[in-house]
């Protein structure tokens, strides 16, 4: 072989060799892109694959949160009720206990029956047999209209013994044979074993047990006197009626057993002590005139101690106020409370003498059309007026 055909067979050698490098260069750069387009689509899939997940995981731990958070707060307002009925429970049983022991000090004192009890609604000041005494709170009138007191002061005034039991919120008063149970907020009340109901209820008020004084008071055997117009309720001692009539009906049923002999001079007997009564009647009614003949020469004791004076009177219980014309006046049932020099009390028509009080008109004077107005008048210039009415 020449030389021509050597180079021309290694020409094409070279030529072959250079397209096939050529061709695996390309093929190879195809392959790297090929790899490196699937890679970044894997890689986005990845990534989004990560992105849901972490947005999964972050909503799943905010619902935690929340859940947590919630509970969290369910549990704190929970504590805080607890902790506010733990504080109403405790002041309630604060107030109760404090009560009670006002209530057990007042029990300890001595009771003795009071003859006479005035109560103003709305005032804290009571007379107790003409002595001025403090009641706290004041007497009111509950929704019911029925006027509610103090525990302690009904009892100690009324001669009753009483006793509180705090944990059955109950009040017990004993006055000799009778025994009554009252209940906080219950209008049944336990009388001798037997249940009774009232028209209204015991209540705690300011710390303190009050109940219906008018219920305890005739209970235990008062009479209650209520006073509209000067809002005033007076309590005294029951008068014994049932007792006399009850003796009045065995007297009967013995005389009818009695022969008429018998009877006949028992009614001898009793127009024998009629007569001695009517005429121990006109000897009591002599002597209470001859007492008072005596009363009017007698030192006034206001010249003794002028300090008893009013310095101001207001009514307490007012008289009767209408007449006819030629009636007399009269002042039963009267009664002023008064400020002097020794401080309040009370006094009747029969004071005025003692005190230093004069009337306009005289009690026991008739009465005419023109007659309006009574001026009572003190040593100390106190006036107070009450005006009548005088018909024909």
């Amino acid at each position: 072989m020449n030389k021509r055909g050597l180079l021309a067979v290694l020409l094409v050698f070279m030529l072959v060799f250079s397209s096939f490098a050529v061709y695996a260069d390309e093929h190879m750069e195809d392959e790297v892109e090929v790899e490196e387009q699937e890679e970044a689509v894997e890689a986005e899939a990845n990534g989004e694959v990560d992105t849901d997940e972490e947005e999964e995981a972050t909503e799943a731990d905010e619902e935690v949160a929340e859940d947590v958070e919630e509970a969290t707060e369910e549990e704190a307002v929970e504590e805080n009720d607890e902790i506010d009925e733990e504080a109403t429970e405790e002041e309630e049983a604060v107030e109760e206990d404090e009560a009670a022991e006002e209530t057990e000090e007042e029990m300890e004192e001595e009771v003795v029956a009071a003859e006479r009890i005035q109560l103003n609604l709305g005032n804290n000041i009571a007379i107790i047999d003409g002595e001025h005494v403090e009641v706290n709170p004041a007497p009111y009138a509950d929704e019911n209209g029925r006027t509610m007191v103090p525990l302690s002061f009904v009892g100690r005034q009324l001669g009753a013994s009483f006793d509180w039991d705090a944990d059955a919120r109950q009040v017990t008063y004993t006055k000799d044979e009778t025994v009554i149970l009252l209940t906080i907020d219950s209008n049944i009340a336990v009388v001798n074993g037997e249940e009774v109901e009232m028209d209204t209820v015991a209540v705690i008020l300011e710390g303190r047990t009050v109940v219906p004084v008018s219920f305890i008071s005739r209970t235990l055997g008062f009479d209650v006197d209520w006073n509209g117009e000067t809002q005033t309720v007076v309590i005294t001692p029951a008068v014994e009626g049932e007792e006399e009539a009850a003796d009045v009906d065995e007297d009967a049923d013995a005389a009818e057993e009695m022969d008429e002999d018998e009877a006949t001079e028992e009614a001898v007997e009793e127009e024998t002590v009629t007569e001695e009564t009517d005429a121990d009647e006109d000897a009591e009614e002599e002597e209470a005139a001859t007492d008072a003949e005596v009363a009017d020469e007698r030192t006034p004791y206001h010249e003794e101690d002028p300090d008893v004076i009013p310095n101001s009177m207001y009514f307490l219980q007012t008289p009767k106020t209408e007449y006819k014309v030629g009636e007399s006046l009269d002042f039963t049932d009267l009664e002023f409370g008064i400020y002097a020099g020794h401080g309040g009390t009370s006094i009747t028509a029969e004071d005025f003498f003692d005190y230093g009080v004069e009337s306009s008109i005289e009690e026991g004077t008739p009465l005419t059309v023109e007659d309006t107005v009574v001026v009572f008048t003190s040593l100390n210039d106190a006036t107070l007026e009450m005006e009548i009415t005088v018909t024909e």
